[in-house]
């Protein structure tokens, strides 16, 4: 079975959201982290509370608004820690032009 990812334009600005939940419910963890790679192999890694510009607009929602500057393939990862620890990857495609 093929993979679907989303896909973007170079010079999109790309929503990396994260839902964390214990048993159904949503919780806030005591440490959240958000690794990207871009298509070069470089990786960008933000914080929650320390680096980038995460928004944490309700209990367990979480997201971060991401510049996509190179055509590919980027892989991301949320990780948690604390109150709740989890870690989901997820991949996303910026078409060339």
């Amino acid at each position: 079975m093929a993979r679907i990812y989303n896909i973007y334009d170079i010079g999109d600005m790309i929503r990396l959201d994260a839902e964390l939940t214990v048993s159904g419910a949503v919780i806030d963890p005591t440490y959240l982290s958000l690794s990207v790679i871009d298509p070069l192999d470089v990786e960008y890694t933000f914080i929650y509370g320390q680096t980038g510009a995460f928004v944490h607009p309700s209990t367990g929602l979480f997201y971060l608004d991401f510049y996509a500057q190179y055509p590919g393939q980027y892989t991301y990862r949320f990780y948690s820690s604390g109150t709740v620890w989890g870690a989901e990857v997820k991949r996303f495609v910026v078409k060339r032009q």
